[in-house]
């Protein structure tokens, strides 16, 4: 997977449809029916997508709630990528 392009924005794709019921949320990708459940992490990542934010400030962000900076990091890479392999996500 190659890492985003620099400066460019996380924006989630026009087909996918969150789904939140309770405390979960799922994403759904209209085209291929697929779903993505997301943990408490996860839907927290994917809350601050709103406003298209590049990797360095949704990191900002996040680091802002308390964690491990090299944890957040990492985890946030592999989520990023982990979505826009399946289609969740672009890079603009």
């Amino acid at each position: 997977m190659p890492a985003q392009p620099r400066g460019s924005r996380i924006v989630p794709s026009a087909t996918v449809v969150p789904v939140t019921i309770s405390d979960s949320v799922t994403l759904i990708e209209l085209g291929a029916g697929r779903r993505i459940t997301l943990q408490a992490f996860g839907s927290r990542v994917w809350a601050l997508l709103g406003d298209h934010p590049t990797l360095p400030v949704l990191l900002e962000r996040l680091r802002r709630d308390g964690g491990r900076p090299e944890q957040i990091a990492e985890d946030v890479t592999r989520l990023v990528a982990y979505w826009r392999q399946r289609g969740a996500i672009e890079w603009r």
